[in-house]
């Protein structure tokens, strides 16, 4: 279980008193998402504030779709480049 970066809180959400953009943010695990905790990639993660799941960094795969691949075509980054 790992805990939010900006306030030390399990919770996954709004209300996060520290952060930016008012969520929870876990980047401390590269299977999850930073802002809901789900293993999924994509589309319909119910926190972010773009609406797509974001993995925390593991320096092996794509925080937007869990490619090992570097460079342009993730379907889920915002610039279409994978990030790690």
């Amino acid at each position: 279980m790992s805990n939010c970066r900006y306030c030390g809180s399990l919770s996954f959400g709004a209300n996060c008193p520290f952060s930016p953009n008012q969520k929870h943010e876990h980047h401390q695990d590269g299977s999850r998402c930073v802002y809901c905790g789900s293993s999924s990639y994509g589309h319909s993660c119910p926190h972010s504030p773009d609406g797509k799941h974001r993995h925390g960094s593991d320096d092996e795969h794509c925080v937007w779709c869990g490619s090992g691949s570097v460079g342009s075509g993730c379907p889920h980054a915002p610039g279409r480049r994978h990030e790690r």
